[in-house]
This record gives C-alpha cells, sequence and structure tokens, in this order.
C-alpha cells in the first residue's frame, strides 16, 4: 500500500516505462502490430501520468519529457491506427455485393500499402538520434522522478483526481446536445486520461480504485467506438482510388459509420460522475 505520492508516482512510471521496454526487442525487429500497440500503450499511459502528476512534478520537467515523448507516441499510433483499420475495412467488404467488393478490394489493397509503409517509417524512427536518449531518460523518471511534494498519497489524491475528474465534467457539459465528432473526441481523451489517473491510485485505494476505473473505461470503449467510426468513414472519403473503388469507399464509410452508433454514452457518463461511485 503507497504511504506517500512520490511510491504511487514511481510505481505509476515505473510500470508505463518497464511495458514499453519490454516491447523494444520486438518493436525494432518486426512488424507485429500487436507489439506496436503495447509500446504505444505504454508511451500514451506514460505521457498521461506525466501530466495527472504535474502538481507534485517539477513542471518544467514534466512538461518537456512529456512534450519529447509525443514524437515517439505519433510513430507509434499510425501503425496500429492503420492495420487495425485496414483489417476492420477487409471484413466489411465481403459485405457488399459481389461486383462492389471486387471494387473493395483495390481499397483494401491500398491500405494494406499504406501500413507496410508506416512500419518502415516507425523503424526508420526508432534508429534516429532522438530515440535512445528519449528511452534512456524515460528509465530515469521512471527510477528517481522530479518530485516538488511528497506528501501523504490520499491527501494528494483528492485534489489530482478532482482535477483531472473537472476537466472531463467540463468538456462533457461544454458538449452540444448532439455533440460533433470533434467534442466526442475530446471527451474520450480526458475521459482516457481520468482512468489512467484512477488506475495509478489503485495501489492506495485498491478495490474502490479499480471498481470505478472499470466504469471510466466503458465510456471509453464507447467513446472510441465513435470515433473510430467517425476517422474510418474520413479516410474512406480522402482515399485515392479508380472511380470504381471510389464509389465502394463511399459504401464501406457508410457501413462503418453505422457500426459505430453508440447512444448510450451518455448514460455510461452519469454513471461515472454519480457521487456515490467516486471513492476520492
Amino acid at each position: 500500500m503507497a504511504k506517500n505520492i512520490g511510491d504511487v508516482v514511481r510505481a505509476a512510471l515505473e510500470n508505463t516505462v518497464g511495458g514499453y521496454v519490454r516491447t523494444e526487442p520486438m518493436l525494432k525487429a518486426s512488424d507485429d502490430v500487436e507489439t506496436v500497440h503495447k509500446a504505444r500503450v505504454a508511451i500514451r499511459k506514460l505521457r498521461s501520468h506525466l501530466k495527472t502528476f504535474e502538481p507534485v512534478l517539477e513542471p518544467v520537467w514534466a512538461r518537456t519529457l512529456r512534450e519529447r515523448l509525443r514524437r515517439l507516441q505519433d510513430v507509434l499510433a499510425p501503425v496500429r491506427d492503420g492495420d487495425v483499420f485496414a483489417a476492420r475495412i477487409a471484413e466489411l467488404a465481403k459485405t457488399l455485393p459481389s461486383a462492389d467488393a471486387a471494387c473493395a478490394h483495390e481499397v483494401v489493397l491500398a491500405l494494406r500499402e499504406r501500413v507496410r509503409n508506416q512500419h518502415a517509417a516507425l523503424h526508420d524512427a526508432l534508429r534516429e538520434d532522438w530515440y535512445a536518449p528519449l528511452v534512456d531518460d524515460a528509465i530515469e523518471a521512471a527510477h528517481a522522478p522530479h518530485l516538488r511534494s511528497d506528501e501523504a498519497a490520499r491527501d494528494a489524491m483528492h485534489a489530482i483526481l478532482k482535477r483531472v475528474y473537472k476537466k472531463l465534467r467540463k468538456a462533457v457539459k461544454r458538449a452540444a446536445d448532439t455533440p460533433s465528432d470533434r467534442e466526442l473526441h475530446r471527451i474520450r481523451i480526458k475521459t482516457k486520461h481520468l482512468r489512467y489517473a484512477v488506475e495509478a491510485f489503485a495501489c492506495t485505494c485498491g478495490r474502490a480504485a479499480r471498481r470505478y476505473a472499470r466504469r471510466v473505461e466503458a465510456l471509453q470503449m464507447a467513446l472510441g467506438d465513435l470515433h473510430d467510426g467517425a476517422v474510418a468513414a474520413n479516410r474512406l472519403r480522402e482515399l485515392a482510388a479508380s472511380p470504381q473503388a471510389r464509389f465502394a469507399s463511399g459504401e464501406l464509410a457508410v457501413l462503418v459509420r453505422g457500426d459505430a452508433t453508440c447512444p448510450q454514452w451518455r448514460r455510461l457518463w452519469h454513471d461515472v460522475e454519480r457521487k456515490k461511485h467516486r471513492f476520492w
């Protein structure tokens, strides 16, 4: 059980950095998409933790490392997203009428070629001069984070989680009755941030934190489905292809957007915002 906030910070950073380091050998040597996914999640969590714990960290140090990690996140994200997207479109293409399915095959081939190029770009990035020092600094940060406060974990937890939660609540309240894709995306990001913050305090609050994290994760997943559908539809519309393939892309865009309807996200949000569920 973590007693001081420094224990919580170190545990959160060590878990995420360790998760990334374990992916490194395969990340450099293969095109395994699941490895890319694990690496991406680890870096995303690490950046989120540096933001969550900024009130107890040296702010310049935390912000600088977080911005440097953005570069790595930006080369990991397209590979995983592109592969999942290509696989999803390949499955949806099978549901089209036979004539259109043949045209959709051109779309799938173009998407898979894009994934191969993204893998190549990732391997090139991992050989660039900025990469190795960044990983070394992330490992050092996990072992010795630059703390400006090491108060009792429970005392710090209230202020930290309240801060993260209020940002999410503000984004939800600002959204229209029928939110735009941009508004839903913003809510999704802040939901993910809250989930990672809550999970970091599981070492202090145990079962209560894990229960609440599951509620937040349910909201995140619902919003993720909506976001994936919107992004997929836009990508299909922008894809350069023959006129026949572009027609098939339009059909697929309708299917993928329809596949992402999720009206229950507000119900899941109300579950997250209920005071009796918030353990801090």
